[in-house]
C-alpha cells in the first residue's frame, strides 16, 4: 500500500527530473545554436 503512492510519487518525480536533466544539457546547446540560427530561437523560447 505504501509502495503504490511512493512508486507513483517517485515515477512522476523521476520522469520530471529526467526531462529536466535532458532538457538542461540540450537547452545550453540549443541556446548556442539558437543564437547562431535565427530560426531556432522559436524552439528555445517555446522550451
Amino acid at each position: 500500500m505504501t509502495h503504490d503512492p511512493v512508486s507513483q510519487s517517485t515515477g512522476g518525480r523521476t520522469k520530471k527530473k529526467r526531462r529536466i536533466s535532458t532538457s538542461q544539457p540540450t537547452q545550453p546547446s540549443s541556446k548556442r545554436v539558437t543564437r547562431s540560427s535565427s530560426t531556432q530561437p522559436s524552439m528555445g523560447t517555446q522550451s
